[in-house]
């Protein structure tokens, strides 16, 4: 058993090694100074639902709005597009219409993401810009914090490594007994 288990171990440490690196999905957190909080989940390589030039909208995405569970799209840019004159984002409304805020991120040279709009990928970390506009300010300006962190996704081989570590644990200690 001992040599069955050690000839498998090479095998069980890559795969253990390449799907806990995986990422599932990245949680959004927003807030601004004007007391709005965002929260909102997305794949970590979402499937656009519309891209051209250098932007890309993902719509019907479950979102939290100061307390309230509802649904908008998102719409990232790389830069330029929107009138922005450079990286940012937009929040629509529930419906994919009309935009309740349009928002610039400080100091990124490129954008929220890499490769094309068309195969996006997220950055992670913390970002600070000004919004265009809110409902809550619709004079814009605003200063706001955007976090963007990575969810590690729940692998099943993990609990299968740990399963049969613990069944070579009790194979030893049987035949220690005997």
């Amino acid at each position: 058993m001992r040599k069955l288990f050690l000839a498998f171990l090479p095998v069980i440490a890559v795969l253990l090694s390449t799907t806990a690196a995986a990422r599932a999905d990245d949680l959004f957190s927003f807030t601004d100074d004007a007391g709005n909080t965002l929260t909102f989940t997305l794949p970590g390589s979402p499937a656009p639902s519309d891209s051209s030039g250098g932007t890309f909208v993902v719509d019907n995405v479950a979102v939290v709005f100061d307390g309230t569970p509802t649904l908008g799209g998102f719409g990232f840019t790389s830069g330029g597009g929107w009138a922005f004159g450079g990286p940012g984002f937009s929040l629509l409304d529930d419906a994919g219409g009309d935009y309740q805020g349009r928002f610039t991120v400080d100091g990124l040279t490129g954008s929220l993401f890499t490769g094309v709009p068309a195969d996006p990928t997220f950055l992670t970390g913390t970002f600070t810009g000004d919004s265009f506009f809110l409902p809550s300010d619709p004079g814009g300006g605003s200063p706001y914090t955007l976090t963007i962190t990575a969810v590690p996704e729940p692998s099943s081989l993990l609990l299968l490594g740990t399963g049969m570590s613990g069944l070579f644990g009790m194979a030893k200690r049987l035949k220690a007994k005997r």
